[in-house]
């Protein structure tokens, strides 16, 4: 099972990687990580089919992650996976959602998760079905 997490701070990344570790204890993922809006498109266009792929609004580039979700719905191959969008950025969360991304998490809410050791709420039933899928 693969995630994709693309945000150009590590430490925030490297978050959402805790709760997922976390999450999943015993059973095998694998989590990308891509700092830069092109090393993103790279990951995305390479074929993998990540189960869920986490985007930063805020990327320090030339692009945000709202400017890869188009990128993303052109792959047929990542049609089944969920976007969900990190931002504290309301119009970059409302942007997001006119692409059809429903889900978005805070960085509070990702902090307080990796802290206490709990998947967010707002993603716990995606978590959910992925682990029940994968423990068969």
């Amino acid at each position: 099972m693969e995630f994709l997490i693309v945000d150009d701070v590590l430490a925030k990344a490297n978050l959402v990687k805790i709760i997922l570790a976390d999450f999943f204890d015993g059973i095998p993922i694998k989590v990308c990580m891509a700092t830069k809006f092109n090393s993103a498109c790279t990951y995305i266009e390479n074929g993998d089919s990540f189960r869920m792929i986490f985007l930063d609004g805020d990327l320090k580039d030339e692009k945000t992650g709202v400017d890869l979700i188009p990128v993303i719905k052109k792959q047929r191959h990542l049609a089944a996976s969920e976007i969900v969008m990190i931002s504290d950025n309301q119009k970059l969360v409302a942007e997001a959602n006119k692409l059809g991304v429903t889900t978005s998490l805070s960085y509070m809410e990702i902090e307080e998760s990796a802290t206490i050791g709990y998947e967010p709420d707002k993603i716990s039933d995606s978590l959910q079905k992925l682990k029940k899928g994968a423990e068969l």
